[in-house]
């Protein structure tokens, strides 16, 4: 049978067009139409957060947005929403959804949208209003930055790129807590930088906070002056967790922004609820009058900044929901490529997901280390009394959601009496000694005893700052301890039934070729022995640190369109010995490969251990190819560092025990012929020697 155009027009509609569309996507009826509008206001009702509805000109549509995510709303319900809008030049509106109980919120929204779209009335933010719904047609636009790219200044790999919780929470808490604002932010890794330039241009933000570190301020300079050239009437402030120990006075003569966040970003919350949008020149005297900013004019009175105030309590508070893993949002169009903590292995020396943390606030932040790289406020709290400590933990530790306990100290043996009686109060509670925990220390420890009652109290591993097995090295950086005693208490900790996790720097202050070796070869042996590995493969220079006054350290000065004038900074720490040099640059080049080798399992990129040991594995092929005398045993020393690997990658996948990763088993058996091959080219060794000793002995 033929068919007719008309018949094949209806047939590709009916199939093509029609069916995919669900009645919830585009409702026709007026039935369907009111079914709609009663979720939509359920569903709007519990985001507890303002929402933007707009035009989204690359969605070419109407749609909802928290943030950047999008809310899951019917396209048509949107649409009839922002026709009204279309008509009197508004392109989006800001509604106002928190502190208010959800099914209350849902009954005002559904009269609203009824009285909008049902009854036709145009006048959406009245509408809203009148039913006790904040809405704005004008309001205030903030964008956050995490910082971008590496040490080095070059983009992060896509599938590393991780989000920065501490920016996020930040856009979160002024979204659920300043009515008339939009926050949301922009990473840069996961686009570009020019992607993100033009994304601002179009937005226009009133406010952009750039999340700063040390680490990585070439590109930071570089993004300052472009946004200063591109959007001068935007305000612009730096900020980060360290940056309270940065160089105000040159960073402020050196580049255009408008002031620095000295408190974890509880400023930036401050001057966004007074914010004037178009307004540089009041904008800027509520900067200068802002605690927690420092300005070009409030500098000239500075006090010394001793630590870095602010609430740190909010960064608990972010929602997994508010991140981009699942799907892409409507700001950066992708997604996150890492699971989120909710899913996946957990990672190995990982003690849980949600842990609880105990600050220094409780166990004080003494530590008799000098290090000349930390930047830590140390030596000016102490801790309250085991009992007091204890109180907290009780009173603060939710069953169900809390699923370890992290003892953030510096140092928590500072004090071992206050140890033994802590442990001990958590040991003969029936709960508390149940939950897995950690805890930070040096390995200074007088008496070994308490490592065992840690263990009787449920502590897991404890997490010190070794950093290297080289006693020159371990002078040089102000440690304060010796090889002989980071081994002893390693092997204490094993003993105790604990495992250590180690923090290592492999290229540190005075290292050399063969010790950084040694330190691989050490570190591997101990992590087949179980322990876990935090390693850093170079020292960095940061802000206000002994490091950077120190005479090893190189400057650097950055200068780039937009900016002031040049800034010179510390950045890198000269070798003694000189091969390390070119070995550090062609290790960092052969370790970016090999974090998206394709036969590890998606999840090696979140494990630190695994991170670490590929560092050591890069380490040794780039001095294996720049010093071929080093080959041979080498071989060796990279196929025991596989080993490593695939003993970590193999516990982390224990933890999701109904999922497979074929990539093991491959793994598995690619170390097994390289074991047999290693085996067999040191028999045929051995052999030659042999024949060549017996030839020796006939003559």
């Amino acid at each position: 049978m033929m068919r007719t155009p008309l018949l094949t027009s209806f047939l590709y509609f009916f199939f093509i067009v029609a069916s995919p569309i669900s009645v919830w996507s585009l409702p026709t009826s007026d039935h369907d139409l009111r079914q709609a509008i009663s979720q939509t206001a359920e569903i709007l009702a519990t985001q507890n957060s303002n929402i933007v509805l707009e035009f989204n000109s690359i969605e070419n549509c109407w749609l909802f947005r928290r943030g950047s995510i999008r809310i899951k709303i019917p396209e048509n319900i949107a649409y009839k929403l922002g026709q009204p809008l279309a008509k009197k030049g508004i392109n989006k509106i800001l509604i106002s959804l928190h502190d208010t109980e959800s099914k209350t919120l849902a009954l005002k929204l559904k009269k609203a949208l009824f009285q909008i779209i049902i009854e036709k009335n145009a006048d959406v933010n009245a509408i809203l209003m009148a039913n006790d719904i904040k809405s704005f047609s004008r309001f205030k636009s903030v964008v956050l930055i995490p910082a971008y790219g590496d040490a080095e200044g070059r983009p992060l790999n896509k599938a590393l790129i991780e989000p920065a919780k501490g920016v996020e929470s930040l856009a979160q808490q002024m979204n659920r807590t300043i009515p008339d604002i939009d926050a949301r932010v922009y990473n840069p890794n996961l686009t570009s930088i020019n992607e993100m330039i033009d994304f601002l241009k179009h937005e226009k933000p009133d406010l952009i906070g750039m999340n700063v570190f040390e680490t990585v301020l070439e590109r930071s300079t570089e993004i300052t002056g472009r946004l200063h050239l591109e959007l001068p009437e935007s305000t612009l402030i730096w900020g980060g967790p360290t940056i309270s120990h940065a160089p105000f006075a040159n960073i402020l003569e050196s580049l255009p922004i408008h002031g620095i966040s000295t408190d974890n970003g509880q400023s930036l919350i401050k001057i966004a609820k007074q914010l004037q949008p178009s307004n540089p020149e009041v904008n800027q005297a509520i900067l200068d009058k802002t605690d927690g900013i420092i300005t070009s004019t409030s500098i000239t009175s500075l006090k010394p900044i001793t630590e870095t105030p602010g609430d740190k309590s909010s960064l608990a508070k972010v929602q997994l929901t508010d991140i981009p893993y699942d799907e892409p949002d409507v700001t950066h169009r992708t997604s996150y490529h890492l699971p989120s903590e909710s899913n996946g292995p957990i990672p190995h020396g990982k003690v849980g997901n949600t842990p609880l943390f105990i600050n220094e606030d409780l166990l004080g932040n003494f530590c008799a280390g000098t290090c000349v790289f930390c930047s830590l406020c140390l030596n000016t709290k102490k801790h309250k009394s085991p009992e007091d400590v204890f109180n907290a933990i009780k009173e603060q530790f939710r069953p169900g959601y809390h699923d370890s306990i992290f003892f953030g100290a510096p140092d928590f043996f500072h004090d071992e009496k206050f140890v033994k009686d802590l442990t001990e109060l958590i040991k003969n509670d029936s709960l508390l000694r149940e939950v897995p925990k950690r805890a930070t220390g040096r390995v200074t420890i007088s008496d070994y005893e308490i490592l065992k009652k840690m263990s009787e109290a449920g502590f897991e591993t404890v997490s010190f700052g070794i950093e290297s097995f080289h006693d020159p090295s371990l002078k040089a950086m102000g440690k304060r301890t010796s090889v002989a005693l980071n081994l002893a208490t390693i092997e204490k900790t094993f003993e105790a039934g604990m495992y250590p996790t180690i923090y290592h720097i492999l290229l540190p202050l005075e290292a050399t070729v063969e010790s950084s070796v040694r330190d691989i070869e050490l570190i591997t042996k101990m992590i087949k022995k179980g322990a876990a590995v935090v390693t850093v493969p170079y020292l960095n220079v940061f802000w206000g640190t002994p490091l950077s006054h120190h005479k090893s350290v190189e400057t650097v000065v950055y200068s780039f369109p937009g900016m002031k004038k040049p800034l010179e900074v510390a950045k890198h720490v000269s070798y003694a010995d000189p091969q390390l040099v070119p070995i550090r640059e062609k290790m960092l080049r052969i370790l970016d490969k090999s974090l998206n080798d394709p036969k590890y399992p998606a999840y090696a990129k979140n494990s630190l251990s695994t991170y670490g040991l590929l560092t050591y594995r890069s380490f040794l092929e780039a001095v294996s190819e720049l010093h071929p005398d080093y080959f041979q045993d080498n071989i060796r020393r990279i196929l025991e560092v596989d080993e490593a690997i695939y003993s970590v990658l193999k516990q982390e996948a224990t933890t999701t025990p109904s999922i497979k990763y074929p990539e093991l088993d491959m793994l598995e058996k690619e170390i097994k012929i390289r074991r047999t091959l290693l085996l067999n080219s040191c028999l045929k060794k051995v052999l030659h020697k042999l024949i060549d000793t017996a030839n020796k002995l006939k003559t």
